[in-house]
């Protein structure tokens, strides 16, 4: 019997001999790991019976087609949940034991009156039916919408280590749904390469975080060019609340970042945008590789060069008032976290 596992399974073909009685049953059991996140389909099985004699062979194939899914570990691990944000969950208690009241907008409780507290606040109404000066306080805005922009082009293609820059964006996209429903807030994710691949609007409650995962798990790089200003015209048409606006992408050119300042002037005068560049690693190598033929003197300042005109766009985006973590693929989850955490308590989002 022989048969076609998923062709990122390990192994990728199998073949088994049994002797099988006659009139009965033989169960056969195969191991395999499929070590790649998404959707991966079993092909055909191939049954070839031989006589008693070895001189005839038939030989017909069953279609037996299944599928399974391979999710990230972010996606399904409470431990690797804990173990990878611990920094930023320890920000998150601190969070939630220390709320911002006074500079929220939600109304919270009223409190006695006391010196340093903003006159303007004071409950006039339940003052004199207390007959003492009461304040109103307020808290930051729980229920806020987090949208994920999540860049499946042709630079999330590249290598980081032994996965894919796309594969990291995945995992710190779960990571960051699952800390911002935790919260209370809404989540959606959107999925683009030059142009919209996928939009799930924000979502709270239990199931959001499955619906998200279901979104992104078999997401792939196309290797098309990412068109920024068609995914922010999806987000301006539909995302009408202010939101927080995650993207997650990168950059190479000042061509590119010109495309992308244009496409993102419109949405920033309504949302906050967080741009998260994720480095590519071919590049730091050779930048910091020594230097010991011609060859490594062109390859070395075609790579500087463009290093330097990243680090000039990053910058120009920075002007322009944008949030930007420039981190490497696997580092970016924590770092994400955190400056989530920072605009959620400085009440920015």
């Amino acid at each position: 019997m022989a048969g076609h596992p998923p062709a990122a399974a390990e192994p990728d073909y199998w073949l088994q001999e049994a002797r099988l009685p006659a009139g009965g049953e033989h169960a056969l059991e195969l191991q395999l790991r499929v070590p790649t996140r998404g959707l991966h389909v079993f092909g055909p099985v191939w049954l070839r019976l031989r006589g008693r004699f070895g001189v005839l062979e038939g030989q017909r194939s069953y279609a037996c087609s299944g599928a399974v899914k391979v999710v990230p570990d972010t996606a399904v691990s409470e431990e690797a949940f804990y173990k990878t944000a611990k920094d930023a969950m320890r920000l998150l208690d601190q969070l939630t034991r220390t709320r911002l009241r006074g500079a929220g907008t939600e109304f919270e409780c009223l409190a006695e009156f006391r010196d340093g507290d903003d006159p303007r606040r004071i409950d006039w109404h339940s003052s004199a039916r207390l007959q003492r000066l009461v304040i109103r306080q307020y808290q930051v805005e729980r229920h806020r919408d987090v949208m994920i922009a999540l860049d499946c082009g042709r630079l999330m293609g590249a290598a980081a280590g032994s996965a894919t820059k796309l594969d990291c964006a995945v995992d710190s996209a779960l990571m960051l749904s699952r800390v911002a429903l935790r919260k209370g807030d809404h989540c959606g994710v959107a999925l683009f390469d030059d142009k919209v691949l996928g939009y799930l609007p924000p979502l709270a409650g239990p199931q959001a975080y499955h619906s998200i995962m279901d979104s992104v798990y078999n997401v792939q790089s196309r290797w098309h060019e990412a068109n920024f200003g068609v995914v922010f015209a999806a987000l301006q048409a539909r995302q009408v609340k202010r939101a927080l606006v995650v993207v997650l992408s990168d950059i190479v050119d000042a061509d590119t970042t010109g495309q992308f300042r244009r496409a993102l002037a419109a949405l920033a005068q309504r949302h906050v945008v967080i741009f998260a560049a994720l480095q590519t690693q071919l590049l730091g190598d050779i930048a910091r590789a020594p230097v010991d033929t011609m060859l490594d003197v062109c390859r070395k300042g075609v790579t500087m060069r463009l290093l330097r005109e990243r680090e000039k766009a990053l910058h120009s985006l920075r002007h322009a008032g944008v949030h930007v973590l420039d981190v490497e693929p696997g580092q970016l989850t924590v770092p994400l976290l955190n400056q989530y955490i920072e605009l959620r308590e400085r009440n920015l989002l």
